[in-house]
């Protein structure tokens, strides 16, 4: 990091004085999330912004410069593993319940309405990555996918035993076929998301445009 802002800061001496060393520990405690609901209220987030603001004019020293700059960006690269493996998680448990006949689910404390059906919701979640594209922060619709994910796991639990001691109805299976036709995107054999550490929102918008291309010519 310090090579890449000496353009602007120049030769940085790197010796991190006591007071950012914090800083490290924030890190290696968002490396540990395993979801995006426990680094939301694991606090790591607000404890970095907490730091910078107690630095004042401290900030500004170079090597304090490269140290914030590299949290965001580690923290950064935190947010988006954790926000796709929770997209990707909720998309495999939303086809779980359609395989066990589930159509719809009381989404109302994920701010959805109380008969949400189970093919939207994948629809949702599919639109959200682009939504989530802007700057990360704790603020309502990073709530509303953690919130989701909850009812999601509720509902697996409770459908679980069901699931395992019989099959689903025919007309259960019926049903949320019709769901899944009603709602769901363009078919393809690609999976719905990638966990990369940098999110590759330009690769997808790209091999999508090439892919209407050759269709096209077809």
């Amino acid at each position: 990091m310090a090579q890449s802002l000496e353009p602007v800061l120049g030769n940085v001496d790197l010796t991190v004085p006591s007071w950012l060393q914090p800083l490290d520990d924030f890190i290696q405690a968002a490396d540990g999330c395993r979801s995006l609901n426990e680094l939301l209220t694991s606090g790591t987030l607000e404890k970095g912004r907490k730091l910078k603001i107690s630095a004042a004019e401290n900030y500004f020293e170079p090597v304090a410069m490269v140290a914030f700059t590299r949290f965001s960006f580690l923290m950064r690269r935190v947010f988006f593993r954790l926000m796709h493996n929770d997209l990707n998680t909720i998309l495999d448990g939303l086809r779980e319940l359609e395989a066990r006949g589930v159509t719809t689910l009381d989404c109302r404390s994920a701010q959805f309405s109380a008969d949400e059906p189970v093919a939207r919701l994948r629809l949702i979640c599919q639109s959200w990555k682009v939504m989530f594209h802007a700057e990360y922060s704790s603020g309502s619709p990073l709530r509303m996918l953690v919130d989701l994910r909850n009812v999601m796991d509720a509902a697996l639990a409770r459908t679980s035993k069901n699931a395992t001691s019989r099959p689903a109805k025919p007309a259960a299976r019926a049903k949320a076929a019709a769901a899944s036709a009603q709602f769901a995107p363009a078919s393809s054999d690609a999976p719905e998301f990638e966990v990369n550490s940098v999110p590759a929102w330009d690769e997808e918008s790209s091999a999508t445009s090439q892919n209407s291309d050759d269709e096209d010519k077809g």
